[in-house]
């Protein structure tokens, strides 16, 4: 891959509303998150550090944690929490953090 390159994998596509009690189930997929270059993962919401281990991603190898909001599909503080205690990312933010729902 050269510096103009991007890879996206999609760990997760679902909406806030979902029974999470039923991830792992056939056609129930994980909280919106996506993995950029293997680094660099957007959103960690209620299935977010099961779907990074899930699909097998190398959770050290994380550099930054972006939220594009505070809704529990993109940012659980529990799943967030298992991530963070695992390595030494930087949390960013593109919108204000605070609870708008």
């Amino acid at each position: 891959m050269t510096d103009n390159e991007f890879s996206f994998r999609f760990l997760g596509t679902e909406a806030c509303d979902m029974d999470w009690t039923r991830y792992g189930e056939p056609g129930i997929y994980g909280s919106t998150q996506t993995l950029v270059n293997g680094t660099v993962l957007i959103d960690a919401g209620r299935t977010g550090f099961r779907s990074l281990t899930k699909f097998q991603v190398d959770v050290v190898a994380l550099k930054e944690l972006w939220f594009t909001h505070y809704h529990d599909d993109h940012c659980f503080p529990a799943e967030v929490a298992q991530i963070v205690l695992r390595t030494a990312l930087r949390l960013r933010w593109c919108s204000a953090v605070r609870r708008c729902c």
